[in-house]
């Protein structure tokens, strides 16, 4: 008997627009020890269904199920008190992003004996701390007992999702929902979290529902595979059989949109035209096809629930004979060569340091961000910068940028020390595309007031050609008229990069420092914003310093790599080499991670 049944789950959403069909008649179980993933973009029901499943949803949200049987009990048939006994005892949740999860005010000692204390009324504090002390253990943090006084903000990112995946455990539930667990965090920690939940489940005997839009996760972590789109599961089965055969439209063209670690750059990655549909009123046929590139005539009536040989289920009027098997479509050919020049930039051995400011009885402590680090990009040239999270990426672009002084070393643009160029022609040379383009564009200007800033406070081209320059600076990115005159918050995330883009080659740079520019995408767009990245530095002429924890993304994009660790650069290099032959350690410890086999000799 599976621990979790779900049977015709329905959400709906009360809007000033109507009534938003959140997630239509959906059905799934997880049985004990597997993991069943929920995969698609953003906004296609994933996260509502989880939060469905314990009656966690907003306050204008109705749910109706035929039946949500957990551990043998219906729980549409609880009610409220009985609904509490359930979360956080019998189903536990792990969130995105634990800092936002976590209390701020609150010890981890406390947070994580607060609900054993809740849902074990007998339960004594002494052994409820012991008890927190075991699963932190079992997840891997070290010395536990110093963990408990500490607060969240205290703790690393891997750490506090540590703490996070050992709160979940505290009651012993049976059903364990993870939702984006790994999203934000580094490669390698990523690859540890994912271990340590391999681990627990095999410990402790627990069903997983995993929701990610990372289908490179689901092939290394997932047993059964859900894909959902428009609040429907249009395909379903194993993971593998899935992934390596899809047989919905939807579902080949969300795996061709993803970069692949093992591809050599140039080719251009799938891409999924227009947006999901709005779910609202009478909702019929195929929501899929008004995006879908074999769409005909009958996707507009009633959609068969069909199956694979291989077990596979999929909503589809395409006879499985015809698309099954077929694997998914091939990436477009590769764009010609773009020519590299002569040198653009130097960065020889730039350090950087920082000195923390000390408490009433604490001395100053300083840290080194980034030690000795050179490198060198060519004009039209690629440069892929990867490592984690405090290796110096991030610092040592800011010293480029010429937002940050170098302790020592030099930095040379063009042949012209970086302190010696004017700030305005700086700016005008070197220009950021950062990770989130909503904390970086101003809510309160217009899409075309943004992408004109930089013209204004330049002096580039006379006022009367500025619209003219902006207008053709949005159309080359993509924007259609419409959204000139819109604001950040009215569009998409996707449209919002392409904002920041336009933003950044309105004044017409030679050098582009991308941060983590598509991180915080879902895999569809990232892929349309990779493939523009491509076809304007084409187009333009760019040089890109690419800065990312995303290999497969600097793979399919750079010429070049760089590898930082703890400040400095150690493994650069021809991308085909870095990728196929790492020399350095830590590489072949960052590709393992990222699921790739090292090559042997």
């Amino acid at each position: 008997m599976p621990v979790l049944d779900v049977a015709d789950l329905r959400v709906d959403l009360r809007t000033t627009a109507g009534v938003l069909r959140a997630v239509r008649g959906i059905s799934f179980s997880i049985e004990r020890g597997e993991t069943f993933a929920l995969v698609g973009e953003s906004g296609s029901g994933k996260s509502m269904t989880a939060l469905a499943l314990l009656d966690l949803m907003p306050r204008n949200g109705r749910r109706q199920a035929e039946r949500i049987v957990l551990d043998s009990r219906d729980l549409i048939r609880l009610d409220e008190d009985e609904l509490r006994t359930v979360r956080g005892g019998t189903a536990a949740m792990i969130f995105q992003e634990p800092m936002t999860a976590l209390n701020p005010v609150l010890s981890i000692g406390d947070q994580m004996t607060e609900g054993l204390l809740e849902h074990r009324p007998g339960t004594a504090l002494g052994e409820a701390r012991r008890r927190a002390v075991d699963l932190l253990t079992r997840c891997g943090v070290a010395e536990p007992e110093r963990r408990l006084p500490q607060y969240p903000h205290e703790l690393s990112g891997g750490l506090r999702q540590r703490v996070m995946i050992a709160s979940a455990l505290m009651t012993g539930p049976k059903l364990l929902i993870a939702d984006e667990p790994t999203t934000a965090l580094d490669v390698t920690v990523q690859a540890q979290i994912l271990d340590l939940l391999r681990e627990l489940q095999r410990a402790f005997d627990l069903a997983i529902l995993f929701i990610t839009h990372d289908l490179s996760l689901v092939r290394r972590f997932a047993h059964r595979i859900g894909v959902m789109y428009a609040g429907e599961i249009v395909e379903s089965g194993v993971a593998e059989a899935v992934i390596t055969a899809p047989s919905h439209p939807y579902t080949r063209r969300l795996i061709a949109c993803a970069p692949d670690l093992a591809a050599k750059r140039g080719h251009r990655l799938g891409f999924l035209t227009g947006l999901p549909p709005r779910l609202l009123g009478v909702l019929d046929g195929c929501q899929f096809r008004f995006r879908c590139p074999v769409v005909q005539a009958a996707c507009a009536g009633a959609i068969p629930q069909q199956r694979t040989a291989t077990g596979v289920e999929y909503r589809c009027v395409q006879d499985p004979q015809g698309t099954a098997g077929q694997g998914v479509p091939e990436r477009a050919a590769a764009s010609s060569p773009h020519s590299v020049g002569e040198s653009l930039l130097q960065a020889r051995d730039v350090s950087v340091s920082y000195r923390l400011r000390g408490g009433l009885f604490d001395r100053s402590a300083t840290i080194q961000a980034v030690r000795g680090a050179s490198l060198t990009l060519a004009r039209g040239e690629v440069l892929g910068l990867v490592g984690e999270s405090g290796s110096g990426k991030s610092t040592l672009a800011r010293v480029i940028l010429g937002l940050e002084v170098p302790d020592e070393g030099s930095v040379t643009l063009a042949g012209t020390s970086m302190r010696a160029v004017d700030r305005r022609a700086r700016a005008r040379a070197v220009q950021p595309v950062f990770q989130d383009p909503y904390s970086s564009l101003n809510p309160r200007h217009t899409v075309g007031a943004i992408v004109r800033a930089p013209l204004d406070i330049l002096g580039l081209h006379q006022p009367k050609d500025r619209a003219r320059v902006v207008e053709q600076m949005l159309d080359r990115c993509g924007l259609p008229r419409h959204l000139f005159a819109s604001y950040p918050a009215q569009l998409s995330g996707g449209q919002r990069q392409r904002v920041a883009i336009a933003r950044a080659l309105v004044s017409g740079p030679s050098l582009v420092v991308c941060d983590e520019p598509t991180s915080a995408l879902d895999v569809s767009i990232q892929s349309q914003i990779l493939n523009l990245l491509q076809d304007l530095q084409r187009d333009l002429g760019l040089t890109y310093l690419f800065i990312s924890h995303n290999l497969a993304v600097v793979r399919h994009l750079a010429d070049r790599v760089a590898v930082m660790y703890r400040g400095e650069i150690v493994e650069s290099g021809d991308a085909d080499q870095v990728f196929e032959r790492p020399e350095h350690a830590y590489t072949q410890a960052l590709l393992a991670s990222a699921g790739r086999r090292e090559a042997s000799g």
